[in-house]
């Protein structure tokens, strides 16, 4: 049994980056004043067949099939199970005449006949199914339902043709009897999808059924049937009717909907409808929920259609977008998958079904999407969305959970599409890891690595690239010849190497192959060099120079030229064929750009630990698993302690793959590389449910066991600030020795829940400390506000309590009960230090005031923390900044029509300007140039307008905040 392959909310596919534009194609909101409306959206029952495909056929006009084997077994017809080419929706885009996937298709005997002895059946067979996976059968009942096979199977796999006459059952078998021919086929391969060619799945002729004594049961020519029927006078289609379909489209108000942020009082659809289930188990025992197993031992597989979404516009793909209340947890087994497909000629293609199971471990309204991309067939004239329910007990109760306590959802409301179109080559960039020298020092050389390939290699040749993704389509459109070296693609990594300056850190130097990766160029910008490296494609075979994988090209930084302190800033870009020679500009915040100086100012980085902090006298180290969105609260609240220069950071890239990216997988030797520089570790995890800290069983990585080193070793005092929503919570349920170990060294701690507000405190409540603990200076305890709550998802922090010899540092409260918090451990380690660890059930970032102050919480949280692991450090003061922060936010509503609004802070009083750009770079609308103070949250709302005052097209526009020294872009999309 593998595992599910399951992915936690919103479940949106991450969206190639490309200078783009942007279609509307259709909106559904389900509402037409006071009504629900379906707006042309069916409901499906996915567990019943869509058809009987048994059927009598004389096979005219196909010509023998493909393979020949389309012709009466005996006589003028036969009965065949397959389908010829035509205009039912359902078919019409098979290849040719054949079968199709996910087939369970019956031709049973119409009556239970009495037998005594023998049971004898004759006639004549061909069959024509894939090998290995698809099937034909005779079975046989006792009018019980309950089918089986005979005492030596009757099973039909592959290809063949033959005259049956057998005795099933012999001997003493008595009582009544049924029989059914059975063909049951996989959910690929088939002439559905044009993988496997066939000429359909069985053919049957001259049935005889008879008993020992030869008393005839049931018999079929099918000469006196009509084409087409689907029985005769003893035999008939005898599918299973399916599990039911529950889908309804009802309005909001009426259902349960747990979001504190959100509640949807229009119509959305639900799959509830005739359940006879409640959500008592959930304490809400008057909510219909998903229904479980049938009577038949069948389960739940819905679905919604939308119709057919006409294609308008150029374009590369198709983006649908949905918003979803999912209070989906994983123990129940209740998942939403997603499918679309493309309409041909009126004719549907087949349903590309993603394998995501989707679920939620909290109960909210997200926005989910989809980008069908090159799944768009050519020529098609229109698209549809499917969204389904499944419940996947049959495969994973057991396994993942046991499928018990349903809830009411999925439920979805307002679906939109739209069509976007590329005015330049498609392109991604993978990230450069931060690392350390291969060689567990630190003054060796530092491997330019991504953080998680996108394949595992075996092949050498192939260790050393990185990757940049340039779809398929790109290429067959074609990708420009760079015209330094006259051959190769016009695909660029831009690469500056800091501090600036080195000797053998730029130029040539930058890569070892100068055949493969040239630099080709270079360019000055604020004084830093930036050169540019030609890229060469992903899979280099020397002799034949042969290229595997199209559209994936590749970078290889000089492994031998980088140590610790370098800091190494990049961004890529590629230029499409003549006439357009439209070059697009890329890194993880800006996307898809046609202006270069964007991506300048906001290239991607990778640095060489240990780095700047360390050298100017640092020894804490900030492992952050959760960038980009705690990465401005912790500078600021750094900065207010004065010791922002001197921290170094380790930024963990896609932590829970499981891919060799922690700390423990770069850091080669604790050692030389962390005990000879740093006496504090802050490991900081955000929102993650999984990869917080390794323990080895799992994943490729043992971070406990790194991390029991470092402390067990410290050569004074020092320790780790764990920081984050799941840590304890993933931890206790770890059985890993390194993981026990640690724990019972160096932090005791009962875990007492994942779920804060379910102990009564309230989604938001004040963290107080204990008194006597580490949170309680001159003035008394400090307070804060542990925020969880709205916008959604409502965060779910860990309730700790105090285990052996650690310590309770603070609760939350409210509503007149408190729960643990945060806990301490002091330990004498190995070497005869006290060091200590402290164990935080909620992330850092989630810290809001609890007092109107010139120094914001978070920096008194962090300055009491770091100070009880032993940094000697002045209380944090404004220093002329008064505690506040530069940020630009997500404009909101995204996509928007006609109004959004775009909130900023600013770290110092000064001129700010707030512009919109078009994918052309060009200036759109000024929205602010003016002062503006600190402290204070401001907005600007752009209505779609240009500062001529004319309304803008549809499509991607860029925001950019400039206040003094302070430049961010962000990426929004107006639609109409």
């Amino acid at each position: 049994m593998s595992a599910p392959i399951a992915r936690r909310m919103p479940g949106g596919p991450f969206r190639a980056s490309a200078v783009e534009d942007t279609t509307f194609l259709a909106t559904f909101t389900f509402d037409q004043g006071p009504n629900c409306v379906t707006e042309g959206w069916t409901s499906h029952d996915l567990s019943a067949q869509l058809d009987d495909y048994w059927h009598v056929d004389d096979f005219d006009g196909l010509g023998g099939g493909s393979y020949g084997r389309l012709f009466p077994l005996e006589g003028s017809k036969s009965l065949w199970c397959g389908t010829r080419p035509g205009t039912d929706p359902n078919t019409c885009a098979y290849s040719t005449p054949g079968y199709g996937n996910a087939w369970d298709q019956n031709f049973c005997t119409r009556i239970c006949a009495t037998v005594s002895g023998d049971v004898v059946v004759d006639y004549l067979v061909s069959w024509d199914v894939e090998p290995g996976y698809d099937y034909g059968y005779l079975e046989y009942d006792e009018c019980d339902d309950d089918w089986k096979n005979f005492d030596t199977p009757v099973v039909y796999n592959g290809t063949g043709t033959g005259f049956v006459s057998d005795t099933l059952l012999a001997g003493s078998h008595s009582g009544q009897i049924r029989l059914r021919f059975n063909v049951s086929t996989d959910v690929a391969w088939s002439d559905h999808d044009g993988l496997w060619n066939t000429d359909g799945a069985m053919i049957l002729d001259s049935l005889t059924v008879s008993d020992g004594t030869g008393v005839v049961l049931a018999t079929e020519l099918f000469e006196d049937e009509a084409i087409g029927d689907t029985g005769s006078d003893d035999w008939v289609t005898c599918n299973v009717s399916g599990y039911g379909d529950f889908a309804q489209l009802y309005p909001g108000i009426n259902t349960l909907q747990k979001d504190p942020c959100r509640q949807e009082y229009s119509c959305l659809w639900d799959f509830v409808k005739g359940s006879p289930y409640d959500y008592s188990c959930g304490g809400h025992a008057s909510q219909a929920v998903v229904p479980y197993e049938d009577a038949e031992g069948q389960y739940i597989h819905n679905a919604i259609h939308s119709p057919v979404i006409a294609l308008m516009g150029e374009g590369t793909g198709v983006e649908f977008e949905w918003d979803v209340y999912a209070d989906l947890p994983i123990n129940s087994l209740v998942f939403y998958t997603i499918g679309y497909t493309s309409v041909v000629d009126g004719c549907p293609e087949p349903w590309a079904r993603g394998f995501s199971y989707i679920y939620s471990t909290t109960a909210w309204w997200a926005r989910g999407g989809v980008e069908m991309g090159d799944d768009v067939a050519p020529g098609a004239t229109g698209v549809q969305l499917e969204l389904r329910v499944r419940d996947m007990c049959p495969f994973w109760c057991g396994y993942y959970g046991n499928g018990e306590c349903h809830t009411n959802a999925p439920l979805f409301d307002n679906v939109s599409a739209f069509r976007v179109t590329t005015t330049g080559p498609t392109l991604w960039c993978g990230a450069f890891h931060d690392a350390f020298a291969t060689d567990g020092t630190i003054t060796g050389t530092v491997r330019a690595d991504q953080g998680s390939d996108i394949y595992e290699y075996t092949d050498p040749r192939m260790e050393f690239e990185d990757e940049i993704w340039l779809p398929t389509s790109d290429v067959t459109d074609g990708i420009a010849t760079d015209p330094y070296t006259s051959f190769g693609p016009a695909a660029y990594l831009y690469v500056s190497v800091h501090p600036q300056g080195q000797p053998g850190k730029g130029g040539a130097a930058l890569t070892d192959d100068s055949y493969r990766w040239p630099v080709v160029d270079s360019l000055t910008h604020n004084g830093d060099v930036w050169y540019k490296v030609r890229l060469d494609t992903f899979w280099f075979e020397p002799e034949t120079r042969t290229f595997a994988w199209p559209g994936v090209f590749s970078a290889d930084l000089n492994d031998n030229l980088f140590t610790p302190g370098d800091t190494v800033y990049y961004f890529a870009s590629a230029q499409s064929n003549a006439p357009s020679s439209i070059v697009t500009y890329y890194t993880e915040l800006t996307g898809g750009v046609s202006d270069m100086a964007t991506v300048l100012d906001n290239p991607m980085d990778f640095t060489c630990l240990p780095a700047g902090g360390y050298l100017r006298g640092g020894d804490i180290l900030l492992v952050e698993a959760y960038r980009p969105w705690s990465e401005d609260l912790y500078d600021s609240a750094l900065e207010m302690l004065d010791i922002k220069d001197k921290v170094d950071r380790y930024r963990v890239l896609r932590p829970s793959t499981g891919q060799p990216n922690s700390l423990s997988g770069k850091c080669t030797n604790v050692y030389a590389q962390l005990l000879a520089c740093y006496r504090k570790i802050i490991w900081s995890t955000g929102v993650l449910t999984v990869g917080n800290v390794s323990d080895g069983t799992i994943r490729k990585t043992d971070d406990f066991a790194l991390l029991q080193t470092f402390v067990d070793n410290l050569p004074g005092p020092g320790g780790v600030y764990f920081t984050g929503d799941n840590i304890a919570e993933e931890w206790a349920g770890m059985s890993g020795a390194s993981a026990i170990a640690f724990r019972s060294t160096f932090m005791n701690f009962t875990y007492d829940g994942g779920d804060h507000a379910a102990t009564g405190v309230g989604y938001s409540p004040l963290m107080v400390g204990a008194s006597g603990g580490m949170f309680d200076g001159t003035f008394g305890v400090d307070s804060l506000v542990a925020y969880g709550g709205c916008p959604g998802p409502v965060s779910r922090f860990d309730v700790l309590s105090p285990l052996g010899t650690s310590q309770l540092e603070a609760s939350y409260r409210g509503g007149g009960t408190s729960q643990g918090a945060i806990l301490s451990q002091r330990t004498i380690n190995s070497l005869g230090n006290d060091v200590g660890v402290v164990l935080s059930g909620f992330r850092f970032n989630m810290i809001r005031d609890a007092r109107p102050t010139g120094v914001p919480d978070r920096a008194e949280h962090l300055h009491a923390i770091l100070s009880w692991l032993g940094t000697v450090l002045d209380s944090p003061v404004d220093a002329g900044t008064s505690g506040y922060r530069n940020t630009l936010a997500q404009n909101r509503p995204n996509p928007f029509n006609p109004v959004t609004t775009i909130e900023f802070t600013v770290r110092r009083a000064g001129p700010v300007t707030l512009r919109v750009y078009n994918v052309a770079g060009q200036l759109v609308r000024t929205l602010v140039d003016d002062q503006r103070r600190p402290g204070v949250m401001h907005q600007a709302r752009w209505n779609g307008r240009n500062d001529g005052g004319q309304q803008v097209s549809s499509g991607v526009y860029f925001y950019k905040l400039v206040a003094q020294d302070f430049v961010k872009t962000r990426k929004m999309v107006l639609l109409k």
